[in-house]
């Protein structure tokens, strides 16, 4: 299982295509391809402890979802858990935008996303 949870209908459109891309993605590799979905144990990517989402981050580098994973974060305002090589928390999307952060094409798809629905 990824800590990419499979949220709940009904989700914001941008939510929802986030989402069902991440999942798609997934689910198009082997499980191996996928350090959250490899890892023996996922724990670290949903845990408190900053020494384990430190080590969870590290191994989002080669993931080949990383992008979508990032898009999936941005939609859904992700909080306490890694994603996308990074530990989300209700303050990390807006930061990414306040800096135009050019990390990957979900990041500005993202923050014109959250501009548009303000």
């Amino acid at each position: 299982m990824s800590p990419a949870p499979i949220l709940v209908p009904p989700l914001a459109e941008p939510a929802a295509d986030a989402t069902e891309a991440l999942h798609d993605a997934i689910a198009e590799r082997p499980r191996w391809a996928i350090p959250c979905r490899a890892a023996a144990d996922p724990a670290p990517w949903t845990s408190d402890d900053e020494e384990d989402a430190a080590w969870a981050a590290a191994e989002c580098a080669a993931c080949p979802v990383l992008d979508l994973c990032e898009a999936f974060g941005i939609a859904t305002r992700a909080d306490g858990v890694v994603l996308a090589g990074r530990r989300w928390a209700k303050h990390t999307a807006g930061n990414l935008r306040t800096r135009g952060s050019t990390t990957s094409p979900a990041t500005a798809a993202g923050a014109n996303e959250r501009e548009n629905a303000s």
